[in-house]
């Protein structure tokens, strides 16, 4: 087929591709472009050359078509454009060539392209998720990456081992581009392999382009007004004797013990604290290190709450948090689509009345069993945007049924929603935005007991403005309950990214008044939903974001303070909100109390018997 009529027929989306043979020439560019700094003890192998973009295809309803690329590295790249949104998101892609050479157990590849787009959204950035994968039944995948392109070209790379043998032919790229309407370029996409024995970690990856605020000193000084002004409170102490009178000169001292604020992890069930082992020791340690609170998860499926071991799995975990003295999340009661729920309710789609009591039976016997453990939140509707299958059918007025009936069955815990797409992809999905707020306040107006808005804050290589994080915050908090963050990860390869950015999210998230805790979705690569987001690698040495953390809650975000009272017998300082332990005389004769620190302030009496 002629280039130029091949070009036509991408441009319209009609292009079937076959197996390319690349000219020698696109074979060369492809070793060109292999990162200088790479120290190979054997020469690269092309796995897959998108040197010429004639040889991608667009399915589904993209169109593509060849560009110039001006002051690249590559000539031209492959424009693809999505009218609009399909679900399911693959229903708009772009496909590689396919590989070139075959791939053995063990072969290392590393791959890199470089892309940039707009999206019909405030920011304009874009949404992709790519594949590398055998691109037929079983569809097995060999890396996955989440992309959210700017309007200026960026170079990712990819790594991956390869967990079977390969014949050539039988593995390629796809992007899925149907997240959004949107405009992408992809250019110079190249994917090698590097052989057996190579660290991938030792391999070049991608580096976010992110300015961090914190090293702005006006922005910083603000968020330190801001977490001074509604994190800490004055606190006005007295020693007295034991004859009721001042004490005058009395070593004391104070160390915040428990913040007020929510600092949490999620534990899942079943779950490392519960297990033997070095791993399973140093998870509990830095459970208990860092957070005040956790989040164990049980879904209603039929393999969740509905499965005898599952739920003494989870309860199990709850037991062991309570032991802990840690306020506890319950993730989730409802969550209200078919693919979430027992098998045994999607019969009852056209019998509504048998519907509604099906789940109220669900949220009864869930909130009962809750009750022995320190639960102080319920997530009880997740995701209510996308998984509305039941809405549909019930109508809100049954929701806010839901909420009057958990209420009524354990009056304790927080009854909350989750949701996610709030604060995430660049905090610009007004859509999300708009329809959640009308949620809630939907929820409020028909007189639900609904305690706190929940966002998930599943984070990547598309960096939340803090400012935009601030803003959409602020639009929440009109609404008059507590915000939560519940589901944090940030899933990056790019490490001092990771921890500049979290330092910014925690910042800005933790100066905010109406946020009440925020919640990690894991902390060990060993046991976590997304890898590239832990904070602790597998051998537990600290990623930079760590090091953040660690900073942040054990020496930025504490009291620790030696005072001495004065003729009066009394002193004052100012500090966090929260439990105090207090420690009044010298070394081993000091007599402890603990007291709490809540706002605006308080005074403490401390007598010595």
């Amino acid at each position: 087929m002629h280039p130029r009529l091949f070009r036509n027929l991408l441009a319209m989306g009609l292009a079937c591709i076959c197996l390319p043979v690349l000219p020698k020439a696109h074979s060369d560019v492809s070793m060109r472009w292999l990162p200088e700094e790479l120290d190979l003890p054997r020469p690269a192998l092309v796995l897959i050359s998108g040197a010429a973009p004639e040889f991608f295809q667009a399915g589904g309803s993209a169109g593509a078509k060849v560009l110039q690329a001006e002051a690249m590295p590559f000539e031209e790249a492959v424009r693809v454009k999505v009218p609009h949104p399909t679900d399911p998101v693959w229903g708009a892609t772009l496909t590689s060539p396919r590989s070139e050479t075959p791939i053995a157990t063990g072969d290392v590849l590393l791959g890199s392209f470089w892309i940039r787009g707009c999206a019909e959204t405030e920011s304009g950035s874009g949404q992709v998720t790519a594949y590398l994968q055998r691109p037929e039944p079983s569809w097995h995948g060999l890396q996955n990456l989440a992309i959210n392109q700017g309007a200026h070209w960026q170079r990712r790379f990819f790594r991956a081992v390869a967990d079977r043998d390969f014949d050539a032919g039988t593995v390629n790229l796809v992007f899925h581009l149907g997240s959004l309407a949107q405009t992408v370029d992809i250019g110079g996409l190249m994917v090698w392999n590097l052989g057996p024995g190579i660290d991938p970690a030792s391999l070049p990856s991608t580096r976010i382009d992110y300015a961090p605020m914190h090293l702005d000193p006006a922005w910083l000084a603000r968020m330190q007004e801001r977490i001074d002004r509604h994190r800490m409170g004055e606190v006005r102490l007295t020693v007295r004797n034991a004859a009721g009178e001042p004490l005058a000169d009395a070593a004391v001292q104070v160390e915040l013990v428990r913040h007020a604020f929510g600092f949490g992890t999620f534990i899942e069930g079943p779950s490392p604290v519960l297990e033997s082992g070095l791993d399973a020791e140093r998870f509990r340690e830095t459970v208990l290190r860092y957070f005040n609170r956790v989040t164990s998860a049980v879904y209603p499926a039929d393999w969740g709450w509905q499965s005898e071991a599952t739920r003494a799995a989870y309860l199990a975990a709850l037991k062991w948090a309570t032991e802990h003295g840690l306020d506890i999340r319950a993730h989730t009661v409802i969550w209200p689509s078919w693919q979430w729920s027992p098998s045994a309710w999607r019969p009852l789609a056209d019998d509504p009345p048998a519907l509604q009591s099906q789940v109220l039976a669900q949220i009864e016997e869930v909130l009962a069993a809750l009750k022995p453990f320190r639960i102080d939140q319920v997530d009880l509707v997740n995701e209510p945007r996308v998984n509305n299958d039941f809405e549909t059918i019930l109508g809100r007025d049954a929701i806010a049924e839901w909420f009057a009936a958990a209420a009524e069955i354990h009056s304790g815990p927080v009854l909350a929603v989750n949701e996610y797409g709030i604060l995430s992809a660049g905090a610009i999905l007004t859509a999300n935005h708009d329809h959640y707020a009308g949620f809630v306040q939907d929820l409020l107006d028909r007189g639900a007991p609904l305690g706190a808005i929940g966002f998930q804050c599943h984070l990547d290589e598309n960096p939340s403005p803090p400012g935009q994080v601030e803003a959409v915050l602020d639009r929440f908090a009109t609404l008059g309950l507590p915000l939560q963050i519940t589901e944090l990860t940030l899933k990056t390869t790019d490490e001092q990214y990771q921890a500049d950015y979290l330092r910014d999210f925690l910042t800005v998230v933790f100066a905010h008044p109406a946020v009440a805790s925020i919640t990690f979705w894991g902390f060990w690569e060993g046991r976590i939903w997304l890898e590239d987001s832990a904070l602790w690698r597998r051998d537990w040495s600290p990623k930079p974001a760590a090091e953040v953390l660690d900073h942040l809650l054990t020496e930025e975000w504490t009291t620790r303070l030696s005072l001495r009272t004065g003729e009066d017998g009394t002193a004052r300082f100012r500090g966090f909100h929260g439990r105090y332990r207090i420690a009044v005389g010298e070394d081993q004769d000091a007599i402890a109390f603990e007291r709490n620190l809540a706002p605006p302030g308080t005074e403490w009496i401390l007598e010595l018997d």
